[in-house]
């Protein structure tokens, strides 16, 4: 990607790509994934990808919420569902009546619905964005690529769908429609939490008051209903998947927790492992300091990456196409400071990352690939060896560090990339940094 910059978008120019290209664009996105996926069913149907295809999944306990669903008992009050209200609906989508495997079979084929239309969406996105047909063709390979680094992982965990919505506000951004953005940040929000995040975003693009207020209201309002009727059946219990997640420690694979996993690896320490909250966690009094601080560390660095980004913010007011790089480093900062690091969460970053490879700059480019490697990595490690790991084996542990220290560095291009945002000349070549 050196030849010049032509199609950077200034100013409030429509989007130029023609609707025939652009349909054709579409479809070779969804064909990109088809083949990804025909890839990955294949290598694991010849048994190549060294774990199972359903293997450590989370869709027996999705089938189980979905039975208890279907025969009448209530979330939260009935039974203590970590998962906001949308994800209910999630898993009510395969038919919960039979096996599991059926379910399997059915909640993988919806995943690979909601991958394929985020990789459409977030190529629409591109194309539209930069009005160029090229550049939406390389996000639409780089999500492919992405697919194929996740193996597994997208078909037994409902985090394509959070990657779905997060595609969604990306597009809804890229054509300067913030409120149908932040509706479904706020969608998001009721569905896993974390694409609330990126409201401040949505906010901070906005020239004016009355634009910022709509976009409050419209995240509000979507954020807020699914929650009423279990408000209204149960008040007590409907903060459930707050309170969850607020209690849980240190999580083994977190960023956080890489001190105790590099002290194993040296043989300086031999931390204990104790399961709870769904996955396994170093247990001690600094590990606990650290779980309860880590809150507090997540919405500083946060907050600290928005203070970048206000600074910012005319240059992404006038380039949608820029938005992707604030919103990569704000999400690379809060799955880096969170005490809890499972293993499907990168797939959130996916239309984020997939947009980044198209940038003109070479630090945004360079952080998609860190997280590309790192999702690589993360295969690798999960779940063909998680027990090893969970053992304190050196050769999983190795593979966790150079996991987690990958994740670091590109959140450090990440925000590097936006300290280094600025209007692109149309002179400029794509390398400039």
């Amino acid at each position: 990607m050196n030849a010049p910059v032509t199609e950077y978008p200034l100013g409030h120019e429509r989007p130029t790509v023609a609707r025939r290209d652009l349909i054709v664009l579409l479809v070779a996105a969804a064909c990109l994934q088809a083949l990804a996926w025909a890839v990955l069913l294949a290598l694991f149907s010849g048994g190549w990808m060294g774990y199972g295809l359903h293997q450590l999944a989370d869709t027996l306990l999705y089938h189980f919420y979905a039975s208890s669903f279907a025969l009448g008992r209530w979330p939260y009050a009935d039974i203590p569902v970590e998962y906001p209200p949308l994800a209910n609906l999630v898993f009510l989508l395969p038919p919960s009546g039979g096996a599991v495997a059926e379910y399997e079979r059915w909640f993988s084929t919806t995943m690979i619905a909601a991958t394929t239309a985020a990789a459409v969406l977030t190529t629409a996105a591109a194309a539209l964005a930069w009005r160029s047909v090229p550049r939406g063709l390389v996000v639409a390979a780089g999500y492919a690529v992405l697919t194929l680094c996740c193996g597994a992982l997208a078909l037994n965990r409902y985090d394509a769908v959070v990657a779905l919505i997060v595609a969604t506000a990306l597009f809804f951004l890229a054509v300067r429609r913030s409120l149908p953005a932040s509706i479904s940040l706020g969608l998001g929000f009721a569905l896993k939490l974390t694409p609330a995040l990126l409201l401040p975003l949505v906010l901070l693009l906005q020239e004016r008051r009355r634009g910022v207020l709509v976009a409050l209201a419209g995240f509000a309002v979507a954020a807020a209903l699914p929650f009423v009727p279990f408000v209204i059946n149960d008040p007590g219990t409907a903060a459930t998947p707050f309170t969850y997640h607020e209690r849980r420690p240190l999580q083994l694979e977190s960023i956080p927790g890489t001190p105790w996993a590099a002290a194993t690896l040296l043989g300086a320490a031999r931390p204990r492992i104790v399961s709870a909250y769904g996955s396994q966690n170093f247990s001690g009094s600094a590990p606990d300091f650290v779980a309860a601080a880590s809150p507090w560390a997540l919405a500083i660095c946060v907050g600290a990456v928005y203070v970048l980004v206000w600074r910012r913010r005319s240059v992404l007011r006038d380039a949608p196409a820029l938005v992707p790089v604030a919103a990569l480093a704000v999400l690379l900062v809060a799955i880096c400071a969170s005490k809890v690091l499972s293993p499907q969460f990168l797939i959130w970053t996916f239309p984020v990352v997939a947009l980044c490879v198209a940038q003109p700059r070479w630090l945004p480019r360079l952080a998609a690939v860190g997280v590309g490697v790192a999702t690589a990595l993360t295969q690798i490690e999960f779940p063909a060896r998680y027990w090893e790991l969970v053992a304190l084996h050196d050769g999983p542990l190795l593979i966790l560090l150079l996991r987690n220290l990958t994740l670091v560095a590109a959140t450090a291009l990440a925000i590097a990339a936006v300290v280094r945002l600025s209007p692109v000349p149309p002179s400029a070549p794509t390398s400039r940094s």
